[in-house]
């Protein structure tokens, strides 16, 4: 089964996030939505979106007005939501006024998210986590020698000698 879509829809007036994160992501789908005032962008930020290719697209308001942009996130949100009702939609925004109807489409099962940065979007958010702590580190045992393997393998296989030189080695009234 193939991976489902994730549509991240960017209010570029609001926010103006590093699109790196999502170029290994080949089921992300970016759509910027510039005001009618917004005469350039970042050449990192073009580079990104270049780089994404087919996944992304400008949608460029031709007019002002207050909350128009909103109104065009709106607008696509709900005609991508209709096309691939199985998608994930994350609006990349500060402004909380998506709030109201991101709680309705999800009541409608819609699965849509607002987010401040494309790195809080879960699939990204996963991706960019630090690594688990290596299992290698050893502590010191009970009695105070290193519990970590040994070349000769574990403690019940070693020559007499070495059972010898490890009981010696620092027990009580040795010495």
């Amino acid at each position: 089964m193939p991976a489902q879509r994730n549509y991240v829809l960017i209010d570029y007036e609001n926010v103006q996030p590093d699109l790196v994160p999502l170029l290994n992501e080949t089921n992300i789908y970016v759509i910027v939505f510039v005001g009618a005032a917004q005469k350039s962008v970042p050449v990192d930020f073009a580079a990104a979106m270049q780089r994404l290719g087919l996944r992304a697209t400008y949608i460029k308001l031709s007019g002002n007005g207050s909350n128009a942009l909103d109104f065009h996130i709106a607008f696509y949100l709900g005609v991508l939501a209709v096309r691939d009702s199985a998608a994930y939609f994350h609006i990349i925004s500060e402004d909380t006024g998506f709030d109201p109807l991101i709680q309705h489409m999800r009541a409608k099962q819609v699965k849509v998210h607002r987010f401040e940065d494309v790195t809080d979007i879960p699939i990204i958010k996963k991706n960019l986590s630090p690594p688990l702590p290596s299992a290698s580190v050893h502590e010191p045992g009970e009695n105070g020698h290193s519990t970590a393997p040994t070349l000769h393998g574990n403690r019940n296989q070693r020559t007499g000698d070495e059972r010898q030189q490890c009981a010696g080695a620092g027990a009580p009234g040795s010495g």
